[in-house]
């Protein structure tokens, strides 16, 4: 999780954490969950795909779904030098939880 999730990923994200089975490690999403696609094709023939809003405005359990990051269980920055090196962090931290 972190700042560059979003979009249909952090719908799944808030999905995940309110249902209660899951611990979420990392930093808080972007805070844009897009939404409603819409297939549009043009005079030419292309085909796109455009998120136009969401048709809610909150999840189930009242989280805004625009312009609010999900905060995550426990807090784990990601730090530049650790993913230089290939250290993720992140995913030491949630496996520290599990072993617990």
């Amino acid at each position: 999780e972190g700042p560059v999730t979003a979009s249909a990923a952090e719908s799944f994200l808030i999905t995940m954490k309110e249902s209660g089975d899951v611990i979420v490690v990392g930093t808080p999403s972007a805070g844009d969950t897009g939404g409603n696609p819409r297939l549009f094709k043009t005079t030419y023939g292309m085909y796109y795909c455009i998120p136009i809003g969401h048709p809610f405005k909150y999840s189930p359990k009242g989280f805004p779904l625009e312009g609010k990051g999900i905060k995550p269980h426990y807090l784990v920055p990601m730090k530049v030098n650790d993913f230089l090196l290939g250290k993720d962090t992140q995913l030491s931290y949630a496996e520290e939880l599990i072993r617990k």
